[in-house]
């Protein structure tokens, strides 16, 4: 009970933190709408030419995937999450966490569940909401158990996400400054994970490295599900459980390997 209260209050600090910038809060609302408006009217005057395009994947399950993967930006454990874990390990303070009831990853992953409800009430709904107001969102059918599905997998993909952050935040034992590891990340995700554009439309070699990196499992699997783009792989979802595995059990033995050695910066 008391590891859940200490969980509960990384997640609580996390929460009203955020609550603090509410100037910066409208301005990604704003952003948001302007990049879904973005892709909107990009996709939209391309459907106006072709009624499909590549493999025969509708425009508008393109459209409703590449506005969702911008969406999906401001809530997908990233940036603050490889910032928890290398600032402590660089100013020394991971000492004190290492002596408290409350895991250090738990600690992080809970601090990222606060962000997450934040974004998802003030930042996530609102950006939909003017979304479906001002702009002529295409419907796709999707039943409960495509819905139930992405939810399943959608949760699954924050968890990786999750881990693959903190292993690059655990780097920082070695490298110090993880800048251009993460910007590296960044890139591959960007590229192999799909968040800019359907895999599907990818060439063929670049279709392959996709299906056989973590990226996918990111922003492809999850998002294939409410836009009716085929999933490429058999069992995806198994596929990202297999990954959420392989990235936990090597942050588990990183974890013990670099603290076991590592000299602690600035403490």
């Amino acid at each position: 009970m008391f590891g859940i209260s200490r969980g509960f209050a990384y997640f609580l600090a996390s929460f009203k933190i955020s609550l603090r910038y509410k100037v910066n809060v409208w301005l990604q609302v704003l952003g948001a709408v302007i990049l879904v408006s973005i892709q909107y009217f990009l996709w939209k005057n391309i459907g106006n030419n072709n009624e499909s395009l590549l493999n025969g994947i509708e425009v508008n399950s393109i459209m409703l995937y590449v506005i969702f993967s911008r969406l999906l930006v401001f809530i997908i454990p990233g940036n603050g999450t490889t910032s928890f874990i290398s600032q402590k390990i660089l100013k020394g303070t991971i000492s004190v966490d290492l002596l408290r009831p409350v895991h250090i990853q738990v600690s992080a992953l809970c601090y990222e569940f606060g962000k997450l409800l934040f974004n998802s009430i003030f930042i996530l709904v609102p950006s939909i909401l003017l979304s479906i107001l001002f702009l002529d969102i295409p419907v796709i059918k999707v039943n409960i158990d495509q819905f139930l599905l992405f939810g399943l997998s959608f949760t699954l993909s924050y968890l990786i996400a999750f881990q693959m952050s903190f292993m690059i935040g655990v780097f920082s034992i070695w490298f110090g400054n993880v800048w251009g590891v993460r910007e590296f990340y960044e890139a591959l995700l960007m590229i192999f994970g799909g968040s800019l554009i359907p895999v599907s439309l990818y060439p063929t070699f670049f279709q392959m490295i996709a299906i056989y990196s973590p990226f996918q499992s990111i922003y492809f699997t999850p998002l294939t599900w409410i836009s009716n783009i085929d999933h490429f792989i058999d069992h995806p979802i198994l596929v990202q459980v297999c990954w959420l595995f392989i990235f936990s059990s090597l942050n588990h033995f990183l974890l013990r390997y670099a603290l076991r050695r590592a000299v602690i910066q600035g403490g």
